[in-house]
């Protein structure tokens, strides 16, 4: 998922110039390269190293052939996230992360996240389902102690816009941390956005003790 370099092998011999690709494969995707079906799960765990990626779609251009190899280059479906945790300062420190849950609004409304969509394997234009979540939650293999910045990363829709709100929640060993980001700018597909989280900087932070 992470690799600059892959290659794909046909299941059964092929001619001609290679029409589209795109990536994850699943035999519930159809065939229909106009309205490739795809699912962002709305619970995800993330691996001890915190590099993957989940949620990953990808759409292949055609670039070249030489002798029985195709070149494509890939773009991505949907905007990818990374999410820097500071919890310096604040009771989380020291503490062994459990989850962290996402969800988004504009005002009042959700924003979809994550769920069912269809893209095009050419173009990547996409169509948002109507099995949707505007919260996505993670948990950690490992459960990482909290004693430094945290990086994570994640596939979001590209549904959020300038202003929209993002309200985390973020469960420890002991205690839960909850606080709110305004997004700065609006999502577009195959862009990748940071937020840089020193949470004691934020009014809106509310820390409390678990219940045992």
């Amino acid at each position: 998922e992470n690799a600059k370099t892959v290659t794909f092998a046909p299941t059964s011999a092929v001619s001609g110039t290679p029409a589209y690709a795109y990536y994850p494969y699943s035999a519930e995707a159809g065939t229909n390269m106009t309205a490739i079906k795809g699912h962002i799960s709305s619970a995800h765990t993330l691996n001890a190293e915190l590099d993957n990626v989940p949620g990953v779609y990808r759409y292949g251009y055609y670039k070249s052939t030489s002798g029985n190899a195709s070149s494509f280059g890939f773009k991505h479906v949907f905007s990818i996230v990374r999410f820097h945790l500071d919890v310096t300062g604040t009771k989380l420190a020291g503490r062994q992360l459990q989850d962290i849950e996402i969800t988004v609004k504009r005002g009042s409304k959700a924003v979809p996240v994550c769920g069912d969509f269809t893209f095009n394997a050419e173009t990547g234009a996409h169509t948002i389902g109507s099995n949707t979540s505007n919260t996505i939650k993670f948990s950690f293999d490992g459960k990482p102690v909290l004693d430094d910045e945290i990086t994570f990363y994640t596939t979001l829709f590209s549904n959020v816009k300038k202003n929209d709100v993002l309200y985390f929640t973020v469960n420890t060993a002991g205690y839960t941390a909850t606080y709110r980001v305004s997004s700065n700018v609006a999502f577009a597909k195959n862009n990748l956005y940071t937020y840089s989280m020193p949470i004691r900087s934020y009014s809106s932070l509310r820390v409390v003790e678990n219940e045992i």
